[in-house]
């Protein structure tokens, strides 16, 4: 398989890009101000990115995920498509992106409160 490069130079004026950009400015909405500025290519680049890999995955559930190749008369056989180590590639640094935007974000982002700590102090005041 070919990768056409028109297809993902497109990709950048992609509305599906564009929708993905606006989800993930949303998330890290939180980032303090002064460091707003250099996140956001880390994010232009995510949101480009997961739509890559939609993309790939598509192409991976219609196309599979080995291709046949042939060099010489005697050498041929199967090896993984283009689709499949692009996609390899883009998800590692998608998934180090998305670490570094976590990373940058308030603690107090990823607190819960489940009521575990409130039902430990009931229990306490009981005894």
């Amino acid at each position: 398989m070919e990768i056409d490069k028109n297809n993902y130079e497109y990709l950048q004026n992609d509305k599906r890009v564009k929708r993905e950009i606006k989800k993930l400015k949303k998330i890290y909405e939180d980032i303090p101000a002064e460091q707003a500025k250099l996140v956001l290519r880390l994010i232009e680049n995510a949101g480009f990115m997961a739509v890559l890999l939609e993309d790939l995955q598509n192409d991976i559930k219609a196309n599979g995920y080995k291709e046949e190749y042939k060099n010489g008369a005697n050498q041929f056989g199967f090896k993984r498509s283009i689709s499949a180590d692009l996609y390899q590639v883009t998800i590692k640094n998608y998934s180090a992106i998305i670490r570094q935007l976590n990373d940058l974000l308030p603690s107090e982002a990823f607190e819960v409160d489940d009521g575990f700590d409130a039902f430990v102090r009931s229990r306490d005041e009981m005894v």
